[in-house]
């Protein structure tokens, strides 16, 4: 079973917890586990049932462990706010917890991050509300206090374990949000890379507040920004006038049928879903990211939705698809040595490769200080040639709006010879 019917199974599972039906909701949770051992939303959501369980032996939690696992519960369902309420009386039985205080401050940043998305877009949405601009000036007065607090909690943790990754990370974050401290940020993730060498996050986090270059954007570091941002992802689009989906639609030909099976990497909610869906007997949607994907399937357009890295699902899938989209996608992977090759195995002989790039003028691909990569039209073509793929069109178009005004790019589409 493909790791979409652990999705579905946990929305199933949701739906028995949420109507006090706890065997069923158990149940569907351990399905869901036995498919996909690492979905961390089944666990917490089990550990929250677990914890409630009666007291009758040496083995049933505490009241600070349900505490605990009710918080990660909701951390789980996005409901910030509310883990910071559950984390904060667990942390008050157990002042001394590295693991709380770690929990409540990446609770409270989730809380920042979330609060200042939604503030945002209604101050865009809504410029002439003074409503809006107040609340939005007081939540950043409040975010600076959550702010401080959880930077805190991290240097608590750190001068108790200092060899523990997990603090360094959430002490980062917590110094570049808002105005931040950049300098010292970086400090913080150089130790972390120290103690963890191959983690992929902090790696990242340092190439932005550096420049140092980076070949590609690590899956964590990727999963991690969707994750967060699922939540407000659609409005920001809209809000930047971002039209990549409905331009590579129009670049592939006239209204009507135009693939039976088809690929969307890197879905996140969907946006390429219904302009793909008719004639398809087989739409694919892929992205890492898990709320993304959960956006995704209340589209109801996708036969299928597979939590993935791209590289990996394109190499499962030899011949399988008439047409691979790729829609503001390459921009997350920089080099493209190895996703070219991964495409052109899984396209069907004639098949067709449509995505977009951040143009470039040079002879490469580089990584920008917005933390996503420009590829130049030499570069394309060269790996296209390579990979005995025929350069059908490509076009300059604009990606999305930016501070400095559109971004430019462009949209290319490839044959399978």
């Amino acid at each position: 079973m493909a790791l979409s019917d652990a999705d579905i199974l946990f929305q199933q599972a949701l739906v028995h917890h949420q109507a006090g039906r706890k065997a069923e909701a158990v149940a569907a949770y351990q399905q869901v586990l036995e498919l996909a051992p690492g979905h961390a939303p089944a666990r917490a959501m089990l550990g929250s049932i677990a914890s409630r369980e009666p007291a009758g032996s040496s083995d049933s939690p505490s009241t600070d462990d349900a505490l605990l696992q009710d918080g990660r519960a909701l951390v789980a369902q996005r409901k910030f706010a509310q883990a910071v309420e559950q984390f904060r009386k667990a942390l008050a039985k157990s002042p001394g917890s590295v693991e709380l205080a770690l929990d409540l401050a990446e609770a409270l940043l989730g809380e920042i991050c979330q609060d200042d998305d939604l503030d945002f877009a209604e101050v865009e949405a809504h410029p002439e509300s003074l409503a809006a601009a107040n609340r939005l000036g007081k939540n950043l007065t409040r975010h600076r206090k959550l702010q401080a607090e959880a930077q805190s909690l991290c240097r608590g943790a750190i001068a108790r374990q200092p060899d523990l990754v997990r603090a360094y990370i959430t002490l980062g974050e917590a110094l570049t949000l808002g105005e931040g401290n950049d300098t010292e940020a970086a400090e913080v993730f150089r130790k972390a890379l120290e103690l963890d060498p191959k983690n992929g996050m902090c790696r990242y986090r340092l190439s932005l507040l550096t420049g140092d270059p980076l070949d590609t954007m690590p899956a964590e570091a990727v999963q991690s920004i969707f994750d967060r941002g699922a939540d407000s992802f659609e409005a920001e689009l809209k809000r930047l006038q971002y039209t990549v989906p409905a331009r590579l639609r129009t670049a592939l030909g006239p209204p009507g049928p135009l693939a039976e099976r088809v690929a969307d990497l890197g879905c996140g909610t969907g946006w390429c879903g219904p302009l793909f869906r008719e004639g398809a007997k087989r739409l694919v949607g892929v992205d890492l990211s898990g709320p993304m994907l959960a956006k995704a399937r209340q589209r109801g357009v996708y036969d299928e939705l597979q939590q993935a890295d791209l590289h990996e699902f394109l190499l499962s899938e030899p011949a399988a698809f008439d047409l691979i989209l790729a829609a503001d996608v390459l921009i997350y992977v920089g080099d493209l040595a190895r996703m070219f090759p991964a495409v052109q195995s899984a396209l069907a002989p004639s098949g067709r490769f449509a995505f977009s790039t951040e143009k470039g003028i040079g002879d490469s691909y580089r990584f920008l200080p917005s933390g996503r990569f420009q590829h130049d039209e030499p570069y394309i073509r060269r790996l296209a040639s390579e990979c005995r793929l025929t350069v059908e069109q490509c076009r300059d178009i604009p990606i999305r709006l930016s501070q400095k005004g559109p971004i430019a790019g462009q949209l290319f589409v490839l044959r399978k010879g």
